[in-house]
């Protein structure tokens, strides 16, 4: 049985624009209220709240916290974590409308989905932050392959990252995912106690690519996009 729990929304949902301003007052401090308002831009404004709330309810719920609050600490490298769950490892993305976010009991994990909007030279961008293999790989590749590709590469570069806590920082082109079941690295990291999830949630009109990383003792999850509906 999974001790881990991936949940992806759309931020548009009509279930969560409904009320979620009253929902985002229940969770949110007078802090996190005033910064959520002095934000200019009406869209960002509203779908940071929508991810508060979602963010705050999927934790309530799994942590059978009963509309408490639950804390929230920031580490050294600024992933957050659960101070007073140390057993409860969380990470979220968030990209255009869409929030990813996983749970699990099983150790630290890490996701990142991405939703492209603009077009951008993948080659220059690989060729600058990308392991030389994989360099060498997308370069075979033409048009919607390579987009593809590249996304592929670089979500599952940003989850894993997330999941060891240090963020991309520590150096994209230090491992290599052209074979993203068994990536490659010279650093001394446990490549080998993860496993590592990619699919391409959306085709059209706008592709939106999702990448997760979590135990390899842990059974794979299953995709949830009935929240909040249906949980238990």
């Amino acid at each position: 049985m999974a001790n881990t729990h991936l949940h992806v929304v759309n931020l548009n949902a009509s279930w969560l624009c409904e009320n979620a301003e009253e929902r985002a007052r229940h969770w949110l401090t007078h802090e996190e209220w005033q910064r959520l308002q002095a934000l200019q831009n009406v869209k960002v404004r509203q779908q940071r709240m929508r991810q508060k709330v979602v963010f705050y309810e999927l934790l309530n719920f799994y942590l059978q916290l009963q509309g408490q609050r639950p804390e929230i600490s920031i580490g050294k490298s600024g992933k957050p974590f659960l101070p007073h769950q140390t057993n409860q490892h969380f990470n979220l993305s968030h990209s255009g409308d869409w929030l990813a976010i996983i749970l699990s009991q099983a150790g630290p994990v890490g996701i990142d989905i991405e939703s492209p909007r603009k077009s951008r030279d993948l080659m220059a961008i690989a060729r600058h932050y990308f392991h030389p293999r994989e360099i060498e790989h997308m370069a075979t590749l033409n048009g919607a392959e390579q987009h593809k590709e590249f996304y592929r590469l670089w979500t599952l570069k940003e989850a894993f990252f997330k999941a060891r806590g240090t963020g991309i920082s520590e150096g994209l082109a230090k491992i290599d995912f052209t074979v993203s079941s068994a990536p490659e690295s010279d650093q001394n990291w446990p490549v080998t106690a993860w496993q590592y999830q990619h699919q391409q949630l959306v085709t059209t009109p706008q592709p939106v690519y999702l990448s997760y990383v979590l135990p390899n003792t842990d059974a794979l999850p299953g995709l949830r996009r009935d929240f909040p509906l249906n949980l238990s």
